[in-house]
Formats: C-alpha cells, sequence, structure tokens
C-alpha cells in the first residue's frame, strides 16, 4: 500500500469569518486513511452518523501552540471531505451572573452577603464608610484560566483589588464584602476589570469589562446648619 498524505480541510461558519486550515497528517498508509474515510462516513460498526463524528468533536494542537477544537456538521464525503467548525480552544474570562447573585458587581450598605447569596442591595448611604462590594467573574472558555487581578473602579477611582487564583471553565471567582467604602451620595458608575492586568492569554479580550450605575442616598442635611463637604 505504502504511504499517503491525508489532508482535511476545515471551513468556517457562515455567519464567521471563513478560516481554511490545511492540516496534513504524514505516515498513514491507504488502508488507513480509507477506514478514516469510511468511519466518517458511516460511524463505527457501519451505524451512520454517530456522535463520534457527526456531530462529533476534533481538537487540533498546531505547531505555534495554538489550539482548535472543532464540530463535524457534515459527513464525510468523497469530493469535499468532512467538514468541521473550528473555534480558538482557551480560558475565556467575562462577567455573568452567578447563582444567587443580583449582579456581577454588587454594593451593598453591610457586610452580610455570601458566595451563594448577593442580594441587591435595599438602599446604599453615601457619605459614610457604609459599602462593601462583591464581585465575580466567569471562565467561559474551554481551558484553565491561570492566576490574574480583578479589580473594582468607582467612577475612575479604583476602590478594590484582587488577586484570584485559577479558575476552571464554567467556574466562577471573585469575592465578597470588600469595605466599607465612603461614597458620596448621588449617582455612580462602578466599573470591574477582569484580567486588569493582562497576565492571561484569552480567546476574547473584549469582554472583560462590567460597567453599571448604583445611586448613594446622600447625608441629610439638618435645617439652619452649615455642612461643609470635601471637594
Amino acid at each position: 500500500d505504502g504511504v499517503t498524505t491525508a489532508t482535511l480541510y476545515l471551513v468556517g461558519p457562515d455567519d464567521q469569518p471563513t478560516h481554511v486550515f490545511g492540516i496534513t497528517a504524514t505516515g498513514f498508509d491507504s488502508d488507513d486513511y480509507y477506514r478514516f474515510a469510511r468511519d466518517l462516513d458511516n460511524g463505527i460498526g457501519g451505524s451512520p452518523f454517530t456522535s463520534h463524528y457527526y456531530g462529533g468533536t476534533i481538537t487540533v494542537e498546531f505547531s505555534d501552540g495554538t489550539i482548535l477544537s472543532g464540530v463535524f456538521d457534515t459527513p464525510y464525503d468523497e469530493p469535499n471531505g468532512a467538514r468541521a467548525y473550528f473555534e480558538e480552544a482557551g480560558p475565556n474570562l467575562m462577567f455573568a451572573d452567578r447563582p444567587g447573585w443580583y449582579a456581577p458587581v454588587v454594593p451593598r450598605p453591610d457586610a452580610s452577603a455570601t458566595w451563594s447569596s448577593v442580594p441587591a442591595p435595599p438602599a446604599l448611604i453615601g457619605e459614610s464608610a457604609s459599602t462593601w462590594i462583591s464581585a465575580v467573574c466567569y471562565n467561559d472558555g474551554t481551558s484553565l484560566a491561570g492566576a490574574s487581578t480583578m479589580i473594582v473602579q468607582i467612577d475612575g477611582q479604583q476602590v478594590c483589588s484582587h488577586n484570584l487564583w485559577v479558575i476552571e471553565p464554567g467556574a466562577y471567582n471573585g469575592w465578597t464584602n470588600d469595605g466599607g467604602l465612603t461614597v458620596r451620595g448621588g449617582r455612580h458608575t462602578v466599573v470591574a476589570f477582569a484580567d486588569a492586568v493582562g497576565h492571561v492569554a484569552e480567546t476574547d479580550e473584549a469582554d472583560n469589562v462590567y460597567a453599571r450605575q448604583w445611586a448613594w442616598e446622600p447625608s441629610t442635611v439638618p435645617l439652619q446648619e452649615i455642612v461643609t463637604l470635601p471637594a
């Protein structure tokens, strides 16, 4: 039979930028290649389109270290080969609502939040050290995210910074009850940054920021008294 070279071309989905990857595997003999093609077409044991192939997944690691994972959406056919949709594998830190949390980042007027329960604040009290912040990020990727730093800012001023350990795919990491912080009365923008110093190489670097506005009650000014506040 001799040794032949098999090349599999993989095309991206229609609604995404198209990439064609030529993946060459050497060292197959022709019988091996025939069995590979037959199994893609008919499935192991002749059952058509088993999950191992049709609708199954394949992972390819390139020489530059890039890892792509793909899903076969069509059976093998002789003129066109087998088509798989590929996306880059890796971690992706983002912000998503954790079960039991009102939002990914929640300021509260006390330190009663727990890892499983961070409800919305009944009110936020300004002008006193009575704000505690809980924040959580999520690994939406396909592999482990290494250690990173998450920070929270209020109106552009950093108020929290925590070093986070590794995060498994589909897992959350963060903190509860960092405070008490003094926030002036009024409406303010609270912004969180996942992987704030860029330690983690992610498949999507554009979804690391979460922002939301919250309102703090101002202090009460007694009648006929002069109150001086810092600038």
